[in-house]
């Protein structure tokens, strides 16, 4: 299908830019974690895009659409959602999840570089601050994705028990946290 084309491009190609980015030790500053946000995010819109183009959405429509989600927005280009493919439906409702998943944990984990407010949750008394408060913050994303996703979960049990159909609860419940 589409989207298994569109999924098996876009992880070789970011398996491919992994090993070639590996190193042992990286040391994050406050304009790296600026433009990897930057590259992620835009990146992203682009990569989301992908099977929408592939199933026959202009590429601008796509891009729109897939920002859109990304971004949480909720805007739309498309017309008859109602009549679109599961398949369609669901690609949105899984960008404007990442989306809002992803403004949480990219918050979490850029706030210790910006040296702002709510370092209390990753200062360590250690020397090492810079290593200690990136492990601490990733642990913090990691945790709060957890969270996220036991959130859509119990979100989606509960639309379902109040009658929509499986499809339905999984996609407003994604749509609803983001």
């Amino acid at each position: 299908s589409d989207f298994a084309e569109a999924a098996f491009l876009c992880g070789t190609v970011g398996t491919m830019l992994l090993i070639a980015s590996r190193r042992d030790t990286a040391e994050v500053t406050r304009i790296h974690g600026f433009l990897l946000t930057t590259t992620v995010w835009l990146t992203s819109s682009l990569v989301g895009a992908l099977p929408l183009i592939m199933w026959g959405m202009s590429p601008t429509d796509a891009v729109f659409e897939s920002i859109s989600g990304l971004t949480t927005t909720g805007a739309t280009v498309i017309s008859g959602l109602d009549t679109m493919p599961r398949a369609i439906l669901m690609w949105r409702a899984v960008l404007q999840g990442f989306g809002g998943v992803g403004f949480v944990v990219t918050g979490i984990a850029l706030l210790p570089f910006l040296r702002t407010g709510g370092m209390q949750l990753f200062r360590t008394e250690s020397s090492d601050k810079g290593e200690k408060e990136l492990r601490s913050a990733t642990r913090f994303a990691l945790a709060t994705l957890v969270v996220y996703l036991g959130l859509i979960v119990l979100c989606g049990l509960v639309y379902h028990l109040l009658g929509m159909s499986v499809f339905d609860a999984v996609t407003h419940a994604m749509t609803t946290l983001s």
